[in-house]
């Protein structure tokens, strides 16, 4: 059995060019951010997830809950 196969490699991302960059780096997953600079990044707009599931529909995403930087859910 090929371990590297079941290695997840998770990308933290906060706009489409970031998301396009992490998946032809070999990202496997996205942790979709909002305003990443602003020191740990705050929950995405539903607009910025949907253009990423529209640019990238194959992509495996998951959505950060973060009212402000540093209080995640």
């Amino acid at each position: 059995m090929d371990d590297r196969a079941s290695v997840c490699i998770e990308v933290c991302v906060d706009s489409v060019e970031s998301a396009i960059a992490a998946t032809t780096g070999g990202g496997t997953r996205l942790e979709l951010c909002g305003n990443l600079a602003m020191g740990g990044g705050t929950t995405p707009s539903m607009g910025l997830l949907k253009v990423i599931k529209k640019t990238l529909p194959d992509a495996q995403i998951m959505v950060i809950l973060c009212a402000q930087p540093y209080t995640f859910i």
